[in-house]
């Protein structure tokens, strides 16, 4: 639908690598995955993959936008930015060594929910039409299209929530 694809399995059979190519700990691999996995889940593309169409709407607001436009923009900074400080805070915790999973599955549940939203607010407040000339309607129908895959990157959103419950003791 997309007019491209994101995601691919990978297969490798029979593959021997050489013991220089080790990346970590002898016998820590799933610690070194769940790390990988935590900055992943935690990382910026999961409040930035959208940024384009904030920057957008902003630059077609004006320097007078109306009420409404305003107000939108001004939540999705407010949300955009506690998004960045969990990510961030999240990464501290990964380079002090520590094992951030729970605090790493809400940024990607927050941070999906909210880029997946967002398309459908800038919409639902502008309106816009489907010129491609113009850059937000251009990156409004370009996210309408692919934001529903962003849950899928680091885990569905099934996996996450169950790591969210289990560690707040709810499972």
């Amino acid at each position: 639908m997309a007019a491209h694809h994101d995601f691919n399995e990978v297969f490798f059979d029979d593959v021997l690598v050489p013991h220089g190519a080790l990346v970590g700990t002898r016998g820590q691999g799933w610690q070194q995955v769940t790390a990988e996995l935590g900055l992943e889940r935690s990382g910026p593309e999961r409040y930035l993959s959208s940024h384009a169409l904030f920057s957008a709407l902003i630059d077609a607001a004006g320097a007078d936008p109306d009420a409404a436009v305003a107000a939108l923009i001004g939540e999705l900074a407010a949300e955009m930015w506690t998004l960045r400080q969990l990510s961030m805070s999240t990464a501290a915790k990964l380079a002090a060594g520590e094992d951030p999973m729970v605090e790493a599955s809400v940024v990607k549940e927050l941070g999906n929910a909210f880029e997946q939203d967002m398309p459908r607010r800038v919409q639902a407040i502008v309106g816009c039409g489907w010129d491609d000339t113009d850059d937000l309607a251009r990156l409004l129908r370009a996210l309408l299209i692919a934001s529903p895959s962003f849950s899928l990157r680091g885990g569905t959103r099934e996996v996450i929530r169950g790591i969210i419950a289990r560690g707040l003791g709810l499972r």
